[in-house]
Parts: structure tokens; sequence; C-alpha cells
């Protein structure tokens, strides 16, 4: 590794972005990636230290809530009549369009109907 690369992925770990150090390192070392241009590889690195942040964050905030169970599978999912679940709703809410979208859902109903499960989905 050159001076100039050893000091890139010096910066990088002072800045506390370890996973954009480590695939910097990973790609000035890999024979394979000699020819790639940087911004290629810096873009790649940001990207992961990106992916690992988001991943991190949707971690915390997931334990913050305190959920007593966070696991929801949809076959599990049962469409008694008085439950009144709608089921081509329930196929486009699993999409996560809303997330996209940024847009809020409310799920009510009386108790026992399984508003927490659909929340878990």
């Amino acid at each position: 590794m050159r001076e100039s690369e050893k000091r890139l992925v010096l910066n990088f770990e002072k800045l506390g972005a370890d996973s954009i150090s480590l695939a910097l390192v990973d790609a000035f070392t890999s024979p394979a990636m000699q020819h790639v241009p940087l911004l290629d590889i810096v873009l790649n690195a940001t990207e992961v230290e990106l992916e690992k942040r988001q991943n991190s964050r949707a971690t915390r905030l997931l334990k913050r809530a305190k959920l007593h169970n966070t696991v929801a599978n949809l076959d599990e999912l049962e469409y008694h009549p008085e439950r009144n679940l709608d089921k081509t709703t329930i196929d486009r809410l699993v999409t996560c369009e809303y997330i996209r979208t940024h847009t809020n859902i409310c799920i009510i109903g009386a108790a026992g109907t399984g508003k927490s499960f659909l929340s878990r989905l």
C-alpha cells in the first residue's frame, strides 16, 4: 500500500468510519482492484459504511422500542372474520412502500385482534 493510501485509511479510522477503512485496505491490497478507479473504490467503501450505520440504527431503535417479540411471520397470520383483516391491504403493507414514501400508518382494533402482531410483520 502506498503512503497516501495508508494516510487515507488512517484518516477514516480516526473519523470512526471503520467499515470504510477496512474496505479501503481490502481494495488497496487486492491485485484485482489495482485497475479500479479510486472514486469507485471510495464510493463502494462509503456505501458499506452507510449500510452498516443504517443497520446499527435500526437495531438500536428496535431495542429501544422494547418490543416483547420482534419476529412475526406472514404465514402465521390468520384471517378470521371477526378480525376484519383485508388480505389485499396486508399484501400492500408487506411491500413496505409506505416506508419508502414516508407515509404513516395506524393500526386500530379491539384488544386481542393482532395489532402488535401486524406491527412486527
